[in-house]
C-alpha cells in the first residue's frame, strides 16, 4: 500500500488507443509493490493530477482505494504505518 499522486509520463510508455499517455506515481509515503502506473484515459476521466491517493499494487495493476487530502497526508500515512 502506498500514498501517491500522479503526472503524466513520456518515454518509453506508448500511448494508448486514445492517445493518452499514462500517469506515473509519485509517492509520498509506503512502497509500491511493483511499477505504479495508471492509463491515460481512465486517469483524465476519472483522477486528478492535484490529488493524493491511497493505491494498492495488485496483479501488476495501481488501483486507487481512495482518494485523500493534503491535510490527510500525514496522518492517515502514520494510521497506516507507511513512512514518508
Amino acid at each position: 500500500m502506498f500514498i501517491a499522486n500522479f503526472r503524466q509520463t513520456k518515454s518509453p510508455y506508448k500511448a494508448d488507443k486514445n492517445n493518452n499517455m499514462p500517469y506515473t506515481a509519485i509517492i509520498f509515503a509506503g512502497v509500491p509493490n511493483g511499477q505504479a502506473l495508471i492509463n491515460g484515459t481512465i486517469f483524465k476521466e476519472y483522477l486528478s493530477t492535484g490529488a493524493y491517493y491511497i493505491c494498492v499494487n495488485k496483479n501488476n495493476r495501481t488501483e486507487i482505494i481512495s482518494e485523500i487530502s493534503v491535510g490527510e497526508l500525514r496522518v492517515v500515512a502514520e494510521h497506516l504505518g507507511l513512512r514518508y
